[in-house]
């Protein structure tokens, strides 16, 4: 049987956004880059051309070089523009050129590599599609860096970005002259009902404790799964009475979400240790909050507490 053979892809067509101050250097270059088959659209200024290039549809900014200091700041209150090639057009006299290319842009080209009828969208679309390979990149680099802090069971951290957080923390309070709060977490009975239910039911209590934590902690405060069926959160600049206050409503709310969206499922309980330290290590804080679990107690109620004492030499305790 015969078959038709597929037209030639068609080539794509760049948008590209050109911003001159100039009414004759826009119009000279547009008509230079239009020949050469782009489609050009122009702005006047670095305000109109950010507004602009905050939308979709355009592949790269051309700009004056003198005009970059302006446009830079106006890019940068316009987030949607940050993926676009940034490409400054210079006459070779400007001191952005012999100081080499300027953060935030891919290449500095001279005015008269865009006036050649034939080479400007060769020079355009090699630009655009080697920043594009960057941004993935990047994109991916960022995407590994985040999965390896990330617990894959319940989306919370994990326990190496909970050391690394900890000890970055305490450091930053410590010269504030602020305490560092910890409160560790147990997921009671879940050996128990893998045992007899199998690690799926398991698994799906202690993704629900996540989503009770996840919904009681601040914006400002760190949760991780540090354990097979342990929590952590770190609370930056938060005192005792702070830590148990969080503990309290974790408890209250995970007694809620038994009552109520998780009716039908095994219920969850937990049990809170609870320390708070200005002068100590990482490792010295976690284990004081993490001796204040009492595990043989199932905690149906939501929280127990041991009497306060103070160590001058370790963390406060609760």
């Amino acid at each position: 049987m015969l078959t038709k053979p597929r037209p030639p892809a068609k080539p794509h067509v760049f948008r590209v956004l050109l911003v001159e101050r100039s009414v004759a250097g826009t119009r000279v270059l547009r008509e230079s880059l239009q020949r050469d088959g782009l489609r050009v659209h122009g702005a006047r200024s670095a305000e109109e051309a950010a507004r602009l290039a905050a939308g979709d549809g355009f592949d790269a900014v051309i700009a004056a070089a003198a005009l970059w200091k302006k446009l830079s700041a106006a890019l940068a209150n316009h987030p949607g523009s940050s993926d676009l090639c940034v490409l400054l057009v210079t006459d070779g006299e400007l001191p952005e050129h012999r100081l080499g290319t300027p953060a935030g842009v891919h290449a500095v080209i001279a005015r008269s590599a865009l006036m050649e009828a034939e080479g400007a969208h060769a020079l355009i679309a090699g630009a655009i599609t080697e920043h594009r390979g960057g941004r993935r990149k990047q994109t991916m680099v960022r995407w590994l860096e985040r999965e390896a802090r990330t617990d894959h069971l319940t989306g919370l951290y994990n326990r190496h970005a909970f050391d690394e957080h900890l000890a970055t923390c305490l450091g930053e309070c410590a010269e504030r002259g602020q305490p560092v709060t910890v409160v560790v977490l147990d997921v009671a009975g879940t050996q128990t009902v893998n045992e007899a239910h199998g690690h799926d039911v398991g698994d799906a209590m202690i993704r629900r404790a996540a989503t009770g934590i996840a919904r009681c902690i601040r914006g400002g405060d760190f949760a991780a799964r540090v354990g097979g069926d342990d929590f952590a959160i770190v609370i930056p600049g938060g005192d005792l009475e702070v830590g148990r206050l969080m503990a309290r409503r974790i408890g209250h709310e995970i007694e809620r979400l038994n009552d109520s969206e998780w009716d039908g499922e095994i219920p969850v309980s937990v049990t809170f240790g609870v320390a708070s330290g200005t002068g100590c290590t990482a490792e010295e804080l976690f284990e004081a909050a993490e001796q204040q679990i009492d595990r043989r107690r199932p905690a149906h109620a939501p929280i127990l507490f041991e009497s306060r004492r103070f160590d001058p030499e370790g963390p406060y305790v609760a």
